[in-house]
């Protein structure tokens, strides 16, 4: 049987209760599904410091690598430094043999660094940024180093086929690096059919109403503007409960800010941050709010907010070019301009304060999210991988 590597320089999961994010889960349903299809499949991994080195699960063999934590203060630059420890010792595994693999799978732009010329002519690479670097770069109003650049450039080119999760995304891609938008693929992440199975809003209105947050705990998500206009909301009189639940993603600095804003008035009592939880603990977390909101500086799709609209909650979300391509304002959900704490609470206190109202909108929500199914992703996704499509 032909065997497949992939390499992911962030997390991969042992099974359904550690994925944790749209990254995870995208990466574990692949892998499963190309194992189901008679693929022999090796991940290689980041080692975070608490998993085994190496787990086999039926065709699957995980490897988890070690790599050298950067203290660059520059996220990018961060980004860069830790990749490029991990590649290398992906590079110099006993148990990496290039030209075994048919296919080569990266996921993220740090899984690329120093990688291309390890890669023979004859294996095709598919890529998948799941964040291009320029937009991290964007976003963070950050210098974006030519290496940083050139590495994803090389990476985007090398690619047989590159899977985008939205069409903005794509054309990101298209504008920034001068992609070939025919190699291009768009497969969003799909929603566990769970998520359709929580009860509706319309039996009972809980009291106080409870807003959700999941996300990882960095500056992309946004979560310094939520607790700005969380501020705001309890400033106005409005009651209001907030839970956080994610943990910190490369950005250490990002979750120790918000742990002390938390602890201190006002916020304090009204903000409960629960930290990482497992992805089959998601479904009760939405089961007890009202409301799910979004706040991010940028996003390539948005799974949690997906995962939110299947669950037939309530969602306000930034106004970002990949989340319009589900959210319509005023339709199915509130889109707010990012970066503004203002027009994020007063959407917040419209749904606060009018609950009723707004039942249409979740109901909307599920409907929109019923088209967004994994067995969709992988219908698109797992063709590429056959040899004879080039």
């Amino acid at each position: 049987m032909p065997t497949i590597c992939i390499i992911k320089s962030r997390k991969y999961p042992l099974g359904e209760k550690d994925i944790v994010d749209g990254g995870t889960f995208n990466a574990h349903a692949i892998a499963g599904e190309l194992q189901r299809s008679g693929y022999n499949i090796e991940v290689f991994t980041r080692n975070e410091g608490n998993e085994q080195k190496a787990v086999n699960q039926p065709g699957i063999r995980i490897f988890r690598v070690p790599f050298i934590r950067s203290a660059n203060s520059n996220v990018l630059i961060r980004d860069y430094e830790e990749g490029k420890s991990f590649v290398e010792n992906v590079i110099s595994h006993s148990e990496f043999k290039p030209k075994k693999y048919t296919c080569i799978h990266t996921h993220h732009w740090t899984s690329g660094v120093c990688l291309e010329s390890h890669i023979p002519a004859h294996t095709k690479l598919i890529h998948t940024p799941h964040l291009l670097a320029a937009e991290k770069a964007r976003y963070n109003k950050l210098p974006f180093p030519s290496y940083v650049k050139k590495t994803e450039q090389t990476l985007l080119n090398r690619a047989n086929h590159i899977i985008a999760l939205s069409k903005s995304e794509k054309i990101a891609m298209c504008t920034t690096y001068g992609c070939d938008a025919q190699k291009i693929v768009i497969a969003p992440n799909g929603i566990d059919d769970v998520f359709f199975e929580i009860p509706s809003l319309d039996a009972k209105i809980p009291h106080p109403l409870s807003i959700l947050y999941i996300g990882r705990s960095c500056r992309q998500k946004g979560i310094d503007i939520l607790l700005d206009a969380t501020e705001r909301i309890i400033e106005s009189g409005v009651p209001i409960s907030l839970r956080l639940v994610g943990g910190p993603y490369g950005e250490p600095e990002v979750d120790k800010i918000i742990k002390e804003r938390i602890h201190k008035a006002p916020l304090s009592g009204v903000v409960d941050h629960i930290g990482e939880v497992a992805h089959d603990h998601v479904p009760s977390l939405l089961r007890d709010s009202f409301i799910y909101t979004q706040p991010s500086r940028y996003e390539s799709q948005g799974i949690a907010l997906l995962e939110a609209m299947a669950a037939g909650r309530v969602v306000v979300a930034s106004d970002l070019p990949a989340i319009r391509e589900y959210i319509r304002h005023g339709e199915n959900g509130f889109l707010v301009e990012p970066e503004n704490s203002r027009a994020l609470a007063d959407a917040l206190k419209t749904i606060l304060t009018n609950p009723e109202q707004v039942l249409s909108l979740a109901r909307a929500a599920r409907d929109t999210a019923r088209t967004y199914t994994t067995q969709r992703m992988l219908q698109t996704v797992i063709p590429l991988f056959d040899n004879k499509l080039k």
